[in-house]
């Protein structure tokens, strides 16, 4: 049997939903129900570009290799992935949507045909047929990069001071940034009363573009007391706005990089309050190749990732690790170790991933 045969972010859900949807058309290999060939893995993910994803897919190919699994990727900004998902004939679909709502049906086809599909990173729809979901509580790392502001705020003004902070958002309305930005939010509000959180602000997919973006932004503010984005890109460009202005406004992000490190340990950012990339991509490989050999589901519920802090408390023994794959391995081992070593993972209901 044949199967038929970005890179802009505009284009992004149509790939995964199409990639999906080609998986399931064409079926599994008869590794699914524990026979002797070897099981194959597709990771289908909205993008190859950034550190972080570089860091999942780094965690999923120690996974694969350790278990002995064949794992390929899928999926835009890749030559084409389609064509990927369809040449692997997957034994199981790694999922990362973009926007989760609109793959309800793909995913559901997959399934059907007897490919297990699991999905990471990005929180699940409502209605998704999905049963397991390995990754962060994104509400709750938003609280922590808002606890660390009225912390930081509270010790140089008092609790009562007055003033406002700046948030912004690369990609308005998917919920991996909108999820964070509540929980930041939600935490200003409630240690720092007397403080204005603007709308955010939008800004672009590059570090240059938010930079252009940002700057003028920061510049016309006042009484600026900190600016806060849930994206990898503008946390550069902050990290560079203030080391420019020697700025006394306290700048906190997630995503980690060499450049957002680098910002930590000259101070011109606060804090890093981070989803586990490589942790959570190396759960999410081992939770679905295991099921994939034993023939048994997968545990039902969300599989939280370990969690960390990067500030200038931790930057100068962890950060090294934090920004070089091939030493990523040896730092995540004992927090992974810990979470394999639990019954089903210790698995909690899904509705905890969602703060």
């Amino acid at each position: 049997m044949s199967c038929p045969r970005r890179t802009s972010r505009a284009l992004l859900g149509t790939g995964l939903a199409v990639a999906l949807l080609a998986a399931a058309g064409c079926g599994a290999s008869t590794a699914r129900a524990g026979g002797t060939k070897k099981v194959k893995v597709t990771a289908v993910q909205f993008g190859s570009s950034l550190p972080f994803q570089q860091q999942e897919a780094a965690g999923m190919r120690d996974a694969a290799t350790a278990l002995g699994a064949t794992i390929s990727f899928a999926g835009t900004p890749l030559p084409d992935g389609t064509a990927q998902v369809t040449a692997t004939q997957p034994d199981g679909i790694l999922a990362q949507p973009l926007v989760p709502a609109q793959f309800t049906r793909p995913i559901k086809d997959a399934q059907d045909r007897g490919i297990q599909v699991l999905q990471y990173q990005v929180p699940l729809a409502a209605d998704s047929p999905i049963t397991t979901f390995v990754g962060p509580d994104d509400i709750a790392l938003g609280r922590e990069a808002g606890k660390a502001v009225v912390d930081a705020v509270t010790k140089a003004k008092g609790k009562d001071t007055r003033g406002n902070i700046l948030t912004s958002e690369c990609i308005p309305g998917i919920t991996q940034l909108d999820y964070p930005l509540k929980g930041f939010t939600e935490e200003i509000r409630s240690g720092l009363p007397n403080v204005t959180i603007a709308k955010p602000i939008t800004s672009a997919n590059d570090p240059t573009t938010s930079y252009s973006i940002l700057k003028p932004a920061v510049d016309s503010a006042t009484d600026l007391v900190s600016v806060y984005s849930p994206c990898e890109t503008d946390t550069e460009a902050l990290s560079k706005i203030h080391a420019e202005e020697h700025a006394s406004w306290f700048a906190v992000g997630h995503d980690i990089d060499t450049v957002t490190v680098e910002g930590v340990r000259t101070g011109d950012i606060l804090g890093l309050y981070p989803m586990s990339a490589y942790a959570h991509g190396y759960l999410a490989a081992y939770v679905l190749i295991t099921a994939l050999h034993s023939g048994k589901p997968m545990p039902k519920g969300w599989i939280p990732e370990p969690s960390i802090v990067l500030d200038s408390s931790t930057v100068g023994a962890d950060g090294a690790a934090l920004t070089d794959t091939s030493k990523m391995a040896a730092f995540w081992k004992p927090a992974i170790d810990k979470i394999l070593a639990q019954p089903d993972y210790g698995v909690r209901p899904l509705a905890d991933a969602a703060g």
